[in-house]
């Protein structure tokens, strides 16, 4: 049985306004949080939470599971600053399985108008951007709690439970008090030892201040979908850069992926395949 690890990341708000035409709503900033029941493959020093993982039996391959990638690698010709939140103990990144779609699934509840599609587009570039293909399922009626369930087979069937992206507050996500903005968790497991490390699933949960926060700015949907595309580069491996004209800088971001975001993602959606779940 593996064990199904989520890894928090968060946006915060900053005390003072981003600069530039670019950057997305203004006070609020990127920032990664190390917290509860984080992967431990590559900062084995992240263990010292001493935080128990979930246990799950694994699911059974999936009907959309294929043998080879079900999209064309992405091949880019630009190069810039990108970084990896876990790697394999030997340095490979840990990423989703390029070779099965990930499903993913929205709370509507609290979305800011057009938060839907919003997010659909955000997805779309992410899928765009490494090669990997999302299938959104059903909305879905669930909501965010820090310690969601790998897999709910009542809620979605015997698989895991899709990415869920939902809006919420710091009484159900204590992660996002204070300016925090989102909280991205993937969920890593482990079937088989480090080696095997993949991301299969996770959740991004959205602050219900800043999508009000947002809806007031006159780039309001542009910075949604910043946030959202900044957290999907959580979800399938990415970590913050120091350059803040990338999206996945850790404290403003520009609305569109920079060079360093396009070669990541692409390399994000380089993974291994996998046959065992």
């Amino acid at each position: 049985m593996p064990d199904a690890v989520p890894l928090q990341v968060r946006t915060e708000r900053a005390e003072t306004s981003p600069v530039g035409e670019q950057q997305g709503v203004a006070g609020w900033r990127l920032v990664a949080l190390v917290a509860a029941g984080v992967l431990v493959v590559a900062l084995p020093a992240w263990s010292r939470l001493g935080v128990g993982a979930e246990v799950v039996d694994l699911p059974p391959v999936p009907a959309d599971a294929s043998a080879s990638r079900l999209l064309p690698q992405v091949v880019t010709v630009v190069s810039g600053p990108h970084a990896f939140i876990a790697s394999h103990p030997d340095g490979s990144p840990v990423l989703p399985d390029p070779c099965r779609p990930m499903h993913w699934t929205m709370n509507t509840d609290g979305m800011p108008d057009g938060g839907e599609d919003l997010v659909r587009e955000a997805v779309g570039q992410v899928s765009a951007a490494t090669g990997l293909v999302f299938v959104e399922d059903a909305p879905t009626t669930e909501t965010i709690v820090p310690d969601r369930a790998s897999v709910q087979v009542e809620r979605y069937g015997d698989r895991w439970a899709p990415l869920l992206v939902a809006v919420t507050d710091d009484a159900t996500m204590a992660a996002l008090g204070g300016d925090v903005a989102a909280v991205a968790q993937p969920t890593t497991i482990e079937p088989s030892g480090a080696g095997s490390a993949r991301v299969v699933s996770g959740q991004i949960a959205v602050d219900a201040e800043f999508v009000a926060d947002s809806v007031r700015s006159p780039k309001g949907q542009a910075s949604f979908r910043m946030v959202i595309l900044h957290e999907l580069g959580h979800v399938v491996g990415l970590d913050h850069v120091d350059d803040p004209t990338q999206v996945m800088h850790g404290r403003t971001s520009y609305l569109y992926l920079g060079s360093g975001d396009k070669e990541g993602l692409a390399l994000a959606g380089a993974g291994r395949c996998f046959t065992d779940t």
